[in-house]
C-alpha cells in the first residue's frame, strides 16, 4: 500500500485514484477508512473523488468509512463539521 496503512498524504484525485487502484487488488483489505483533516477545499476535485471513492466501493463491495461516498461518518464529538459549496462568493 502506498505509504503503508495509515499514511499522511496530498488529497488530490490523482493521489486518492492511485491508492485506491492499489487496495482494490489487495485480498487483504477488509475496509477503507479516510481520515479528513481539511479546512475545505476546492468544489470540482471534492467531486471527482466522491465519484472515485463510489466507484471503488460498487466494484469491489469493500466499505468505505468516514467521508463522502462512505457507508458511516464518524466524527469527534468536538469536530465542527460542514459542507462544500456551504459559503460562496459571488462576484
Amino acid at each position: 500500500m502506498i505509504g503503508g496503512p495509515l499514511f499522511d498524504a496530498d488529497c488530490s484525485p490523482k493521489t486518492i485514484q492511485a491508492v485506491l487502484n492499489e487496495i482494490e487488488h489487495a485480498s487483504h483489505i477488509k475496509a477503507v477508512v479516510l481520515r479528513i483533516d481539511t479546512p475545505g477545499g476546492e468544489v470540482t476535485a471534492a467531486d471527482i473523488i466522491y465519484n472515485d471513492v463510489k466507484r471503488f466501493k460498487e466494484r469491489t463491495g469493500i466499505p468505505v468509512y468516514v467521508a463522502m461516498a462512505a457507508d458511516r461518518i464518524y466524527a469527534h464529538p468536538t469536530t465542527v463539521t460542514g459542507s462544500i459549496g456551504v459559503i460562496a462568493h459571488f462576484t
